[in-house]
């Protein structure tokens, strides 16, 4: 495309030649001499880069066609200030065209120094002084936008780099005539948008600028700024369809007449005159029949009865686009109408209400009609609804058909009547529980009974039935209910678990089982009713019990039932008279603490049988003869606590009976009866061990003493040999089976002590022997043989008869004796001698005047050995005086010595290593000059003594687990100006002192220590006649030194006062036992916690002593009735509890065979037998499990 104007890009010359132009006129430079244009060219020398612009070549949418703008005017300043710069810049560049053939690049004397010289000073004069006229080159992209705008580019350009800007006229000339220009400079584009609805050419200017504000030299005909003109054509639109136009209508009809008049395209139009179609577009709602043509012509039949408007749309169609959519309303005008009923039939059950629809096959053309009920149903009720139907209640139990008329009244009036015939199906009532009233519940068992009514019209009794389900959410029971005739109603019982009672009482929530009753009418389930019994709380209740059979076969029992510490029960009988016809068989029958029983029979007659703590239950017994033919067998059969059975048979006669370790091991020694020095009797030792195993030993000689078993299990047993010759010397062997079932044993000289071999709580086995005649020649010895838990053997041998008792072994393997020597006169003074051998193997000994008291050497948990001698005559020269002697188990030795007989049960050493010893000592006549001291040496050797007045009870001293020690002593005569007086005084363990002085003589059950370092002595006063009634009185002494003193009426009975292991005291007391006076029984606690006292009276007589549990519960055991048929025996247990309430256990049947038997988890066993032991009333003996609630109070 060619340019008509503007400056051409091609001929701009550049910075260098600019100076050149301005002094050049006439045809050299006019744009129509191309030879002129070269010359130009070639005076910039042939390495100038020069700044060209390329046309842009684009299609016909744009030309340009305008002329070329005028030059801008000359600037005379400018001018004359290009003169010199034009003349210095023409010989500048002429002469540099000059020297290039000859110095220039590719020239014969090419020198670059040279011309790098002349070539930089012509291009800085260039940059410095001479400025070129911008270029400007306007061009199109390509086609219109929709929109009718064109795009195009500026294509500017200044040859010296200065910034540009454009502008187009808004207004005259050079503005676009038909639209607007914009220009984005940064894009360097424009854009022609023409006027609204504009088509056509149109032409615009647009100019750009380099000028700057301050003066400089410039080459003439050089200026600031270029223009240039484009013209454009805007494209006329396309010719354009214009849619037809729809306009509403409206037509009437009559009620049930056709209109087929009328079309709806008459009032339509079409600008272009374009033939008219109708399209339907929604039809009406309320023709029966209707049809739309294309060219506007409808049917339309209204439905029958169908008055008001109706409506329906179209749109039009101009053979190309649819026009808008029109509506078309017909009119439908109203004629009267007469309505019509028809009769209605419906079915429904017995009462039960039904809902007629009788519009539903009625008509009322005219609207919606009136129903009215114009005759009764001959029973129940028809009552119209809101919506025109009718409601019908049959009457109560009516079946078969019933009818009522009704009509109906349309808006007009019209009128029109039908009748409704019901049919009632009879169904089959159901039978209604009325009533289920409850009795209280028993407090005995907390058992309810319900009574309930039943109703059923269609059937009478003979076909109905209550039955009842079992509670959903508990373990309680509900009987089958019984039918009364009398009354016409069931009654049943719910019982509570005794679980759950005491789980009712432990929580503060009301605790509840729930059953269903179900009501039954010819087979078929009819009602159901749920109950919701609440459980009667119980503070204790029995949970099970568990029977032994009666003997069979008229079985004889040995020592009747045995029981356990943890409530296991067993009980030995046997049949058979020992004839080979006959044999003797034992069965044994265990009853263990969960109710199962656990019955074993063997051959042999039996021992009374043992109860371990754990619940493992030993039976010997034994078979055979005394001859060689058929000598004697042992059997030893356990039964675990889980019911698994252990039997073990040795030859060989029983040997004492069967020993039972704290860890459940049993032992069991036999020995042969026949033998001689070289044919030496047998000892055979069984032991079966916790886990079943058995482990079975023999050796020569006669079993010493019983077999001796440790806490850990250990078996240990002593057997001598030998008849004391030189040929058959005396020899002692101690056997011992560890409880991994291996096997120590050692034989040394010497005849054995008879108590036989002693075995310390951790496995530590000892025995000592005897050597010598007591002659000066050969004196009496005494050997010790310890054997460890690990088969270590150690011997310890001192001069001396040992004496008294075996050698002792306390809990931690120590191993003390005692010898004696001297003649105990003036002259060779008795002499007593302590070794002890220590666990670690250290031996220490203490010899001490005088020969050992009661009680002898004693050995305490810790190892500590204590030993009080007596010395003296009484008289004035010689006074009587005690000493006593504790080796301490790091071998250090304490003795104090004190005037005094010994009194009591000897010297007594507690689990801490606390050692106590009382004397008595006499400075009158009376008992009340006697006097009685107690004398203590602690672990670390500190001696305390006290004397108080009066003589000490029986037990003696006794010393608490934490050290406490505890002493009563009595004085007086019983006379009233001399009464008696009992003394309790307690050395607490951190040594204060506490005295109190009671009325009255002490309790022979003695003064108690209890775990806690609380002590308790009860005294009795009075003497049972009406005047002087017996009084028991408890007097507490606690670890801080409180004093507790507390009376019940009542004389103390058994064994005394007891104490829990918490502090808890407890006291039975008795009086009364005449018609006029008959037994009244009281039980007294004393609880921990300040001075609260709970006094309880008790029916019956008490069985035993009090039973302190855990948590400070108490027990006790009473039989009431007096055993004949009117009174049979029966047996309660009264629980108090550590708040002080109390509760009685409901009567269970028998009289109690022991006092009750408390587990550790606080169950009770209670052991009771009924029967007279006849053939006809053999003894039937049962054990019942007892458990407790914890009292809400102390719920944690």
């Amino acid at each position: 495309m060619s340019t008509a104007g503007g400056t051409d890009p091609n001929l701009a010359p550049d910075r260098e030649l600019a100076g050149a132009k301005t002094v050049i006129s006439g045809p050299e430079l006019d744009d129509s001499n191309p030879e002129a244009r070269l010359q130009s060219r070639s005076l910039a020398g042939t390495d100038d880069q020069l700044n060209l612009l390329s046309v842009n070549h684009v299609e016909a949418v744009s030309i340009l066609e305008a002329p070329a703008p005028a030059s801008e005017p000359v600037n005379l300043v400018e001018a004359f200030l290009a003169v010199p710069a034009t003349v210095f810049g023409v010989v500048l560049n002429a002469f540099t065209g000059f020297v290039a053939p000859v110095f220039g690049p590719g020239a014969p004397f090419y020198n670059s120094v040279l011309w790098g010289l002349v070539e930089s000073m012509r291009r800085q004069y260039n940059q410095l002084f001479v400025n070129s006229t911008p270029a400007l080159d306007l061009q199109t992209t390509g086609e219109p936008l929709a929109n009718g705008e064109i795009i195009g580019t500026l294509n500017g350009f200044d040859p010296d780099g200065d910034p540009l800007s454009y502008n187009v006229p808004a207004t005259g000339v050079g503005a676009p005539a038909h639209g607007t220009v914009s220009i984005d400079a940064a894009a360097g584009t424009w854009t022609y948008t023409p006027n609204a609805g504009y088509s056509g050419p149109d032409t615009f200017t647009v100019t750009v600028t380099d000028k700057v504000a301050r003066y400089h030299l410039h080459g003439l005909g050089q200026t600031h700024s270029a223009s240039d003109t484009i013209s454009v054509t805007v494209a006329p639109p396309a010719n354009t369809n214009h849619p037809p136009v729809a306009n509403d209508d409206s037509f009437t009809t009559d009620e049930d007449t056709t209109l087929s008049t009328g079309n709806v395209l008459a009032n339509d139009t079409d600008a272009d005159g374009d033939t008219k179609q109708a399209v339907l577009v929604a039809g009406p709602t309320k023709a029966a029949s209707f049809e739309l043509l294309a060219d506007g012509s409808f049917t339309y039949t209204p439905m029958a009865d169908v008055n008001g408007t109706d409506s329906f749309t179209y749109k039009v169609n101009d053979g190309t686009v649819d026009g808008n959519t029109a509506k078309v309303t017909v009119h439908i005008t109203p004629v009267d109408d007469t309505p019509t009923a028809a009769d209605d039939v419906v079915t429904t059950d017995e009462d039960t209400a039904v809902t007629i629809q009788v519009l539903g096959n009625d008509t009322s053309p005219d609207g919606a009609p009136t129903v009215t009920v114009t005759t009764t149903p001959a029973h129940g009720s028809a009552v119209v609804n809101g919506d025109g139907s009718i409601t019908y209640t049959p009457g109560a139990n009516q079946n078969g058909p019933v009818s009522f008329g009704y009509t109906i009244t349309d808006p007009d009036g019209d009128q029109a009547a039908a009748a409704v015939t019901v049919n009632i199906t009879p169904v089959d009532d159901p039978t209604v529980i009325q009533a289920v009233p409850s009795a209280p519940a028993v407090s005995a068992t907390g058992a309810i009974t319900y009574t309930v009514t039943v109703t059923d019209i269609d059937s009478g009794f003979a076909d109905l039935e209550v039955i009842t389900t079992q509670p959903l959410d508990g373990t309680g029971t509900v009987s089958a209910p019984v039918f009364n005739s009398a009354t016409g109603t069931w009654t049943f019982t719910y019982t509570p678990d005794p679980q759950e009672r005491l789980d009712a009482y432990g929580t503060a929530t009301v605790e509840q089982d729930v059953f269903t009753i179900t009501a039954v009418s010819g087979g078929q389930a009819q009602a159901h009713l749920q109950v919701a019994a609440t459980v009667d709380p119980a503070a204790a209740a029995i949970t099970n019990t568990a029977t032994f059979p009666a003997p069979e076969g008229g079985a004889s029992s040995v020592h009747g039932v045995v029981l356990g510490a943890d409530g296991t029960a067993a009980r030995t009988t046997y049949t058979g008279d020992g004839s080979a016809a006959n044999p003797y068989r034992s069965t044994i029958v265990v009853v263990h603490p969960d109710g199962t029983i656990t019955t074993k029979t063997v051959d042999g007659t039996p021992s009374s049988p043992l109860v371990g703590a754990d619940g493992t239950v030993y039976q010997i017994t034994r078979t055979g003869e005394l001859s060689a033919e058929n000598f004697f067998k042992t059997t030893v059969t356990l039964i675990h606590p889980d019911g698994s059975i252990t039997t073990a048979t040795v030859d060989g006669y029983p040997h004492e009976g069967v020993v039972l370790g704290a860890d459940g091991t049993a032992a069991q020694t036999t020995y042969t009866v026949f033998g001689s020095g070289a044919n030496p009797i047998e000892s055979t030792v069984i032991v079966i061990h916790p886990d079943g195993t058995i482990t079975t030993e023999t050796v020569d000689g006669f079993p010493v003493g019983v077999v001796a078993v440790g806490a850990d299990g250990t078996a240990a047993q002593s057997t001598n040999s030998g008849n004391g010759s030189v040929e058959y010397p005396y020899q002692t062997t101690l056997m011992v089976i560890h409880p991994d079932g291996s096997m120590s044993t050692k034989t040394v000289g010497g005849y054995p002590d008879l108590a036989g071999a002693v075995v310390g709580a951790n496995g530590t086995a000892a025995q000592r022997t005897i050597f010598g005649d007591g002659s000066a020649a050969n004196p009496y010895q005494t050997m010790v043989t310890v054997i460890r838990p690990d088969g270590a053997l150690i011997s310890e041998t001192v001069d001396g008869l040992p004496s008294g008792q075996s050698v002792v072994v306390g809990v931690d393997g120590t191993a003390a004796q005692i010898t004696r020597t001297g003649e105990g006169d003036v002259a060779n003074q008795g002499q007593s001698t302590v070794t002890v051998i220590h666990p670690d193997g250290t031996v220490t000994t203490g010899t001490v005047d005088g020969y050992p008291t009661v009680g002898g050497l004693v050995v305490g948990p810790d190892g500590t050995a204590a030993l009080s001698t007596s010395l003296g005559d009484g008289s004035a020269a010689n006074p009587y005086r005690i000493t006593v002697m504790v080796i301490h188990p790091d071998g250090t030795v304490t003795t104090e010595t004190v005037d005094g007989l010994p009194s009591g049960q000897g010297v007594v050493v507690g689990v801490d290593g606390t050692a106590a010893q009382i004397s008595r000592t006499a400075v009158g006549g009376s008992a009340n000059d006697f006097e009685t001291t107690v004398t203590v040496i602690r672990p670390d050797g500190t001696i305390i003594t006290e004397t108080v007045v009066g003589v000490s009870t029986g037990d003696g001293v006794l010393v608490g687990a934490d050290g406490t020690v505890a002493l009563t002593t009595y004085s007086g005569g019983g006379s009233p100006t001399n009464p008696y007086q009992t003394t309790i005084t307690v050395i607490h363990a951190d040594g204060t002192v506490t005295a109190e002085t009671v009325g009255g003589l002490p309790h022979f059950g003695g003064v108690v220590v209890g775990a806690d370092g609380t002590v308790a002595q009860t005294t009795n006063t009075g003497d049972g006649s009406v005047a002087n009634p017996y009084q028991a009185t408890v007097t507490v002494i606690r670890p801080d030194g409180t004093v507790i003193t507390e009376t019940v009426d009542g004389r103390a009975i058994d064994s005394g006062v007891v104490v829990g292991v918490d502090g808890t005291a407890a006291q039975i007391a008795s009086s009364g036992g005449s018609a006029e006076n008959p037994y009244t029984m009281r039980i007294m606690v004393i609880h921990p916690e300040g001075n609260t006292t709970t006094t309880e009276p008790i029916d019956g007589i008490p069985w035993g002593h009090a039973v302190v549990g855990a948590e400070g519960i108490v027990y006790q055991t009473s039989r009431i009735g007096d055993g004949t048929p009117a009174s049979p025996y029966r047996t309660t247990v009264t629980v108090i509890y550590s708040d002080g309430h109390t509760t009685t256990t409901d009567p269970i049947a028998g009289a109690p065979v022991a006092p009750v038997v408390v587990g550790a988890d606080g169950t009770a066993y209670q052991t009771t037998v009924t029967g007279s032991g006849s053939a006809a009333d053999p003894f039937v003996i049962t054990v019942s499990r007892i458990a407790v609630a914890q009292p809400l109070a102390v719920l944690v």
